[in-house]
């Protein structure tokens, strides 16, 4: 038994299973590394939907409020409350003081020309 552990073959078959065994761990540490950065893309997926979710729900629960039903129902159904009167006001025009410049037209050669920089 003494002669079988000082010899050298005996050494040399022990180093390479020692070798065999630390390859084999390393591989299985690779192995490993790839499932947790996928599921630490997945986590970061789950939190970016449950954020756009609380987002929905917020819509979802303001739509329902009575302030937006009935905002909906003036506007768009084009509806008023029994003995309300509704007047339409049109738009204000431009104040008649301001003075409105109008730029001078340019052909499109001048209009090229100045694209390219050749004119200022």
């Amino acid at each position: 038994m003494y002669r079988l552990l000082n010899s050298r073959i005996t050494a040399l078959i022990l180093t390479l299973v020692a070798a065999a065994v630390c390859i084999s761990l390393y591989m299985n540490s690779r192995e490993l590394k790839e499932p947790t950065s996928r599921l630490e893309s997945l986590r970061s997926q789950v939190i970016e939907e449950n954020r756009s979710l609380e987002v929905l729900q917020q819509h979802v629960s303001a739509s329902q409020s009575g302030y937006i039903k009935e905002q909906v129902i003036r506007d768009q159904l084009l509806m008023q409350k029994p003995g309300e009167y509704v007047i339409q006001v049109p738009d204000l025009p431009a104040a008649s003081g301001e003075v409105v410049q109008v730029a001078p037209k340019k052909s499109p050669w001048e209009q090229w020309l100045t694209v390219l920089g050749v004119q200022p």
